[in-house]
């Protein structure tokens, strides 16, 4: 009896919200169990829609951030998929080839990186699919009994969702002190991430010194 709820900008419109549900009913999942929402315009409303969930389960290939972190303060656990470092590899190596494609017929530049040599892009392509394992990043900085929460295969997500679904005591004692958890965590730790952003950009600038006088 589990329902799905898809939250969407887009939802407002009900041509997508048919075009959606009928997607859904070629793939044998019955339509009147998947609920839609459109964009709520103010801060409260958006936050009570949180009250209709039990589990949240993070997007992927592009995870959730804001969203993510929302729903862990309203006390929503989140089983996100932690994707492996070979189908990133090969997510930057897709990246990096549409760039050089771009590069050639744009005179040797690519939009991705500007005038930056195409040679460039695909480490920058690697060093930015941290976007795939935000939800992994978070969930980290959580108690042990959340760690299950991050998975490693589709397989493994699948599997999470429905076992906590039906292990109903689990689930309520996770979300009775999810919100806690949270705010006692570094991702709550305003003080710290000042410092730690500001080691940072002192470092870079270390670095882009000793770059120039090289």
């Amino acid at each position: 009896n589990s329902r799905l709820l898809i939250k969407s900008k887009p939802f407002s419109n009900q041509e997508l919200q048919d075009a959606f549900a009928g997607r859904f009913a070629e793939l044998g999942v019955d339509p009147s169990r998947v609920d839609t929402m459109p964009l709520q315009q103010l801060t409260g409303t958006h936050l009570q829609a949180y009250s209709l969930m039990d589990i949240s389960l993070d997007t992927f290939p592009y995870a959730g951030t804001t969203t993510s972190c929302e729903g862990l303060y309203m006390g929503v656990p989140m089983v996100t998929y932690a994707i492996p470092t070979a189908a990133t590899a090969a997510t930057a190596a897709k990246i990096a080839a549409v760039a050089a494609a771009t590069a050639s017929a744009d005179g040797g530049t690519s939009e991705l990186g500007g005038t930056a040599p195409v040679t460039a892009t695909a480490g920058r392509a690697a060093d930015t699919m941290h976007v795939h394992n935000v939800g992994r990043t978070l969930i980290r900085q959580l108690p042990p009994q959340y760690q299950f929460l991050v998975t490693a295969s589709q397989e493994e997500y699948c599997n999470t969702a429905i076992a906590l679904a039906n292990d109903v005591p689990k689930l309520v004692a996770l979300r009775e002190g999810l919100r806690p958890a949270l705010l006692a965590s570094r991702l709550c730790d305003g003080k710290r991430y000042a410092k730690d952003v500001e080691a940072m950009y002192r470092n870079m600038f270390r670095t882009f010194c000793d770059e120039r006088r090289g």
